[in-house]
């Protein structure tokens, strides 16, 4: 009777599911966290061309050691780790060896001591052979590798993973990568920020002579943040016509859903309604949505470089929606450019982040991949994603509202403010007429006492004449062009009666002027242009 399975082919498609690097790296630093490692580090040998993994969790008995050579060992999905389809550390070993070389795992617990396993993945595929034979007391060899690379000398984990040369390389390249996007420990920082953060540290080591520690990466930027927003969703199914629906409550605190307009989401409409009879909750989720803009810089996104423009790079790697399967960030999708509309609000909308945060209970809808750092957002189900969708982007809406407000408030005119108007000289009443009283003859001499000195009246003061707003932009713009592009913003924004109006406060410049004014402007509009 033929094997139901076969060995060599199923290793051979394996090594063909879609893993990457990082998702491979990604396997190794599950497990370390679901054994209760504090430390996990890569050290790689060049000259060997080998991977070093080393952990110091709780070990693995000669059981557990075995049980984690299995090829699909699928278990249950559970809360106390990433780990439920049994087939991450064998794509992880598969992918680095290529099916070309055998891979050892050096294993230690306090009740069982030092152990070693042997996996030989080239003998599996070319010789139809034994995968793993079972553990066993180190050879003299792996017991000197366990003393040297240990982070524990009571207990923990060491993998000798032989590499190709491609494989290697690959490493070393985005260990060293300069751009945030192709750099293996940002992707790190960013996907186990909470991690990070609360219970292991991750470090790679090239040769003895190179170190480099993983920095955890916040996603949400909560202490940058400008404007930032959490919104809790419940997803309940009807068991019998597996109909789901995702709620949450609006700003009455109202139970909402959305009723989703098929040939346009956008013109989707909320309706608040109570949960129909019959319906089961299935989990919570939770939304965040998270910006930093720059009022006083008139900034969308505060992902800038050092010259002032937008950091494509890092809004490549940081902005979109993410899902993130409990401490997890598992992947990111773009948000896509509008491309058309206000262009500064299309940079507000590409530059936001937003983090969708689920558990287990939600996998199948969200379909979560073998690897779980993948998600085809496609397949997540309609009810989850089309809600994700218009909760982030009304609320992209309304901050963009809010931010252009704040400028038109803070930033009147071309990024400056005018000075104050001179106060106008008040018409003071006219003094009404007495009537004359007959005047009595005086004696001369009374009349000399009765005559009080003059005072010498001071000359007036020369008024200052008030300060032109062209004359006030040309002290404060570093540019003609910024003074030019402040009279244009005066031309666009107050139009007809208003225009009369705000210049009239604005500048000294005469109502009957108007018309050359409007003239001068729309001339400097052609100067714009040509610069």
């Amino acid at each position: 009777m033929a094997p139901a399975v076969n060995l060599a082919g199923l290793i051979m498609n394996m090594l063909a599911c879609g893993f990457g690097l990082f998702d491979v790296i990604s396997e190794f630093i599950d497990n370390s966290i679901k054994a209760g490692a504090s430390q996990l580090q890569f050290y790689l040998d060049t000259t060997t061309k080998k991977l070093y993994v080393s952990d110091n969790g709780r070990g693995m008995g000669a059981a557990k050691a075995t049980e984690s050579h299995i090829l699909h060992n699928r278990t249950e999905a559970s809360t106390e780790g990433q780990g439920f389809f049994g087939a991450g550390l064998k794509h992880a070993l598969i992918w680095f060896t290529e099916y070309q070389f055998g891979t050892t795992c050096i294993t230690r617990t306090v009740a069982e001591g030092l152990l070693e396993l042997f996996a030989d993945w080239r003998a599996a595929v070319y010789e139809n052979g034994t995968l793993a034979y079972p553990p066993r007391e180190p050879t003299r060899t792996n017991e000197g590798i366990w003393n040297e690379r240990t982070l524990d000398t009571v207990h923990g984990t060491v993998f000798v993973v032989p590499c190709t040369a491609e494989t290697f390389n690959q490493l070393l390249e985005a260990i060293r990568s300069e751009t945030d996007r192709n750099n293996i420990l940002k992707h790190i920082g960013k996907t186990y920020y909470d991690d990070l953060c609360e219970s292991i540290d991750i470090s790679f080591v090239i040769d003895g002579t190179e170190e480099y520690e993983v920095e955890p990466i916040d996603t949400r930027r909560r202490e940058e943040a400008t404007v930032q927003q959490s919104v809790e969703i419940d997803v309940w199914e009807h068991p019998v016509t597996k109909d789901a629906r995702a709620y949450f409550k609006n700003g009455r605190n109202q139970y909402t859903r959305y009723e989703f307009n098929e040939k346009s989401l956008s013109k989707s409409k909320q309706i608040q309604e109570t949960v129909p009879e019959g319906y089961v909750k299935i989990d919570s989720a939770t939304i965040e949505s998270f910006h930093c803009y720059d009022v006083d810089a008139k900034k969308a996104s505060a992902w800038t470089n050092d010259e002032g423009e937008e950091d494509k790079d890092m809004v490549e790697f940081l902005a979109g929606r993410h899902y993130k399967r409990m401490k997890k960030i598992i992947d990111r999708m773009p948000i896509v450019d509008p491309g058309s509309g206000d262009f500064e609000r299309r940079i507000f909308y590409t530059n936001s982040s937003h983090i969708l945060t689920f558990g287990p209970k939600l996998d199948k809808y969200a379909d979560v991949q073998v690897n779980k750092s993948h998600i085809k957002e496609s397949n997540v189900h309609s009810a989850i994603r089309n809600t994700y969708h218009l909760l982030t982007e009304k609320w992209i809406d309304n901050e963009y509202k809010k931010y252009k407000k704040a400028i038109d408030d803070k930033i009147p005119l071309g990024g400056v403010v005018y000075p104050e108007e001179p106060p106008q000289p008040q018409s003071q009443p006219r003094p009404q007429p007495q009537p004359q009283q007959p005047q009595q003859p005086q004696e001369p001499q009374q009349q000399q006492e009765s005559q009080q000195p003059q005072q010498v009246q001071e000359p007036p003061q020369p008024v200052q004449a008030p300060v032109r707003v062209a004359d006030h932009l040309r002290e404060q713009s570093k540019s003609p062009a910024n003074v030019v592009y402040s009279y244009i913003r005066l031309h666009r924004k107050y139009t007809d009666q208003a225009l009369s109006e705000k210049l009239a406060r604005a500048s000294p410049v005469p109502k009957a002027g108007l018309v050359e004014y409007v003239k001068l402007i729309e001339a400097l509009e052609e100067i714009l242009d040509a610069i």
